[in-house]
């Protein structure tokens, strides 16, 4: 079996189709609420009873390291809201889990969205199914999958294709995603400076505002 797991918060207009799309599929569906206040976990709760909240830490590694550690399964697969699944060939999904078990799965996905009147798509593989043993997400935003050990990782194409409308928004809701990434971003670049400080014998300091580094 796989886990599929979803982090959420206000998504009353995306979840439904995405956890409809997993119904034809034995998979075990757990889902992290982050802090709606709206009908997203009444939605939620019509399709699985693996619901939990989690306090949103302005870090989408920790919120989706939380949902995986929910999972009943070895193999997870992690999806957005605005995703949904259009196609899974099963038997062959499973022969490439027991053909590669250390590996990290590549899943098919459609971008689609509107411009100038027009339907628009552009397509990738994106790494998104793994065993949880082996593997978690590090990193404030644009979280990446990355081993505990630290060592390099070979991947595999897994038959599955998924639908992402996540592009195709207003420009209210761009300008709020884009305030929300710069903020996360400046958080996870300081993040990695004091870690590269540490790691290699460095301090700093700060003085009016302005940050210095040092050695030891």
């Amino acid at each position: 079996m796989i886990s599929v797991c979803i982090i959420t918060k206000n998504e009353q207009e995306n979840i439904e189709r995405c956890l409809k799309s997993l119904m034809p599929y034995e998979m075990e569906i757990i889902v992290v609420d982050t802090g709606s206040t709206d009908n997203t976990k009444d939605i939620v709760q019509r399709y699985t009873d693996k619901v939990f909240d989690f306090e949103w830490c302005d870090d989408f590694a920790a919120a989706k390291n939380f949902a995986i550690s929910k999972a009943t399964a070895d193999y997870v697969m992690v999806l957005d809201s605005d995703e949904s699944i259009e196609s899974i060939n099963e038997d062959k999904l499973k022969w490439l889990i027991s053909k590669y078990p250390d590996k990290v799965g590549r899943i098919y996905r459609r971008n689609t969205f509107q411009k100038t009147d027009s339907q628009k798509e552009n397509r990738e593989w994106i790494n998104r199914l793994f065993n949880k043993k082996s593997y978690h997400y590090e990193g404030r935003i644009h979280e990446q999958i990355v081993r505990y050990d630290g060592k390099q990782y070979d991947t595999f194409k897994a038959p599955v294709t998924i639908i992402h409308t996540g592009y195709d928004l207003t420009e209210k809701e761009k300008s709020a995603k884009a305030k929300r990434n710069i903020s996360l971003l400046e958080k996870e670049l300081d993040r990695l400076i004091k870690l590269f400080c540490k790691n290699n014998g460095l301090n700093i300091c700060e003085i009016d505002g302005i940050e210095s580094v040092s050695y030891t």
